[in-house]
């Protein structure tokens, strides 16, 4: 079962946001589950742990903070 929750984000990403596929905002709200749930499952170093581990795959795939810009554009 999923619930919808309003986020608060800075008023210039919103425009970002809403004109971005529905697949890339479908992604962010899994990104989001998966942060929560990691958060609700373990410590901060655990979290942290993740979340770099996120970005080194990321740029491991090619991900570069000029593309991640593209893509959030």
């Amino acid at each position: 079962m999923t619930n919808i929750i309003q986020l608060p984000i800075d008023d210039d990403l919103v425009p970002i946001y809403e004109s971005a596929p529905e697949e890339y905002r479908q992604k962010i709200g899994v990104l989001v589950s998966l942060w929560l749930k990691e958060r609700r499952d373990s410590s901060p170093d655990k979290l942290l742990g993740l979340m770099q581990e996120i970005g080194e795959n990321a740029q491991a795939r090619g991900l570069t903070p000029n593309i991640l810009e593209e893509l959030l554009i």
